[in-house]
């Protein structure tokens, strides 16, 4: 598979679908946890291009978590 040549093409991948997982599972008490240790993967990350996004995330801290925060009247995020 076209993954196995390139293992920082593999680790991008990975890191992509980690995020994914963190905004689809993510509620809005274990969002700050979760948002951190995404952040921390991208940090730790062996490509040096994904670490910008890290600091696109911490930059936007705050405002990530409250998204998930349910609002109650509405019943929606």
């Amino acid at each position: 598979m076209y993954l196995d040549i390139n293992l920082r093409l593999t680790e991008a991948i990975q890191l992509k679908d980690e995020v994914q997982r963190f905004y689809k599972t993510c509620t809005g008490e274990n969002a700050k946890e979760g948002l951190e240790n995404t952040m921390i993967a991208y940090r730790t990350s062996n490509c040096s291009e994904l670490h910008a996004f890290a600091n696109t995330l911490s930059h936007w801290k705050i405002e990530i978590i409250h998204s998930f925060l349910i609002i109650p009247h509405v019943n929606k995020k």
